[in-house]
C-alpha cells in the first residue's frame, strides 16, 4: 500500500528472473500496453539467470491513471503481477498488490 499526491509522477518496478535467454518483460495499463515512452527497462545476468527489471512511468496521477497496472513476464515461467492504482478524493492515489498468477 502506499500514496502519493495527485499530480506528482509515479514509478513502479517489476523484476523478472528466468533462465531462458531472450524472455520478454512489459507493462499493461487496464490490459492494453503501456506506451513505450512510458516505461523503460534493465536486464543482467546472475549466475544462470537473466534477470530483468522493468518500470512503468506515470507523469501525473490523477483519476485517468487509476487501474490495473499489469507487469508480464514470458519465459519459461510465464509471470505476471498486477497492482491496482486508485485515485482517491482527497488528492491522494491508493496501491494495493493483487494476487500474481504464475
Amino acid at each position: 500500500l502506499f500514496r502519493s499526491k495527485a499530480g506528482e509522477p509515479l514509478l513502479i518496478r517489476c523484476r523478472a528472473a528466468d533462465i531462458t535467454p531472450m524472455f520478454t518483460t512489459g507493462w499493461k495499463f487496464d490490459n492494453e500496453d503501456l506506451r513505450e515512452d512510458a516505461t523503460f527497462s534493465e536486464r543482467k545476468n546472475e549466475g544462470a539467470s537473466r534477470i530483468h527489471t522493468v518500470f512503468a512511468t506515470v507523469s501525473m496521477v490523477g483519476k485517468s491513471k487509476s487501474g490495473i497496472y499489469t507487469c508480464s513476464a514470458s519465459g519459461s515461467l510465464r509471470q505476471e503481477k498486477s497492482i491496482k492504482l486508485t485515485s482517491l478524493d482527497l488528492g491522494f492515489i491508493n496501491g494495493s498488490h493483487q494476487i500474481g498468477r504464475a
